[in-house]
């Protein structure tokens, strides 16, 4: 409708001039003036209106999504909303003490955020309108430096809610032996090996297989030594150990009740097992062909033939 001339009746009837979405209505940047036919003078023929209204029904794409100027004013703004939420939701994390790699992640997001709408904005030909955003009156709520950005990638920043849960439900379980949330993060997405470790161990601890007072490093130091001292040996009838099963590790260590018997189980030395798959005697039954076992007077030790997983482990 911009730049045309239109009737008083036109401006109600075409423009929808006092409804909320014609013209001076929400989201309505456009203005009009009186036009004295033979005095004023059209800043812009048709023909140069009709090309603009064809440039801005040509859709433009951003992340595999296609926008024409309307459909993208109306993601700027819809963009602008959701950073005015994150500004407010990193000041109530601050307010309400939060754990702060949950306010510092809060606040990664919302600088992803104004990256992506300058992104957005530069693609789609449209000004930035950051006094939007800023009207709150919070000050910076951004991160301070590249470095701390790349601390976090876009699945921490997704998940981060869900994430800062299950740190939570861990350290119910593990108390203080789960770490910081920096560190129970970091770990989970950077060293996923250590962080599936982390939750065989915490699901040991829960089930009460393995007393928690054993402790995550001590749990790590011999799950270590277990794959440097007994994987890729081979026993005395020939098996290649390739890995150790969860229940394994948790024989190893042994609980002060377990909670099948409810007595307590001692532990079984590496040494000792080691010993057994290269000199004990070799049990098999044709009833569980699955599992062979190593037994001497100190320890019985059962390895899957198939696989070479050690299965368990028990004192003599």
């Amino acid at each position: 409708m911009k730049g045309r001339v239109y009737s008083k009746e036109e401006l109600t009837t075409v423009c929808g001039l006092g409804t909320v979405t014609g013209l001076l209505g929400a989201n309505c940047y456009h203005m009009y003036y009186p036009f004295v036919p033979g005095i004023s003078v059209r800043n812009w023929t048709d023909e140069w209106l009709e090309e603009q209204n064809r440039k801005e029904n040509t859709p433009k794409s951003f992340n595999g999504k296609e926008y024409t100027l309307y459909e993208a004013k109306q993601r700027q703004r819809q963009m602008e909303t959701c950073m005015r939420a994150q500004r407010e939701k990193v000041e109530l994390l601050k307010k309400g003490d939060a754990d702060p790699d949950d306010v510092m992640i809060a606040r990664a997001k919302y600088q992803g955020q104004l990256n992506e709408y300058s992104r957005f904005c530069k693609k789609m030909g449209l000004t930035e309108e950051r006094e939007r955003i800023y009207y709150d009156m919070r000050g910076r709520v951004a991160t301070n430096s590249k470095k701390q950005n790349a601390r976090y990638t876009a699945d921490m920043i997704r998940n981060a809610d869900r994430d800062s849960k299950q740190y939570y439900r861990y350290r119910n379980i593990l108390g203080d032996d789960v770490g910081s949330l920096a560190d129970f993060r970091q770990m989970k997405y950077n060293e996923p090996k250590e962080f599936n470790l982390l939750t065989d161990y915490k699901n040991s601890v829960a089930n009460g297989m393995i007393s928690p007072l054993s402790g995550f490093k001590n749990y790590k130091k011999l799950h270590d030594r277990i794959e440097k001292e007994l994987v890729g040996m081979k026993t005395s009838n020939g098996i290649k150990i390739s890995g150790q099963s969860k229940h394994f590790i948790e024989r190893v260590i042994g609980t002060k009740e377990d909670p099948k018997t409810e007595r307590p189980r001692s532990g079984v030395d590496i040494e000792d097992i080691w010993y057994a798959l290269l000199y004990g005697g070799v049990r098999t039954r044709k009833r569980d062909p699955d599992s062979v076992k190593f037994v001497t007077d100190r320890c019985i030790v059962s390895v899957n033939p198939n696989t070479g997983i050690l299965i368990q482990c028990n004192p003599q």
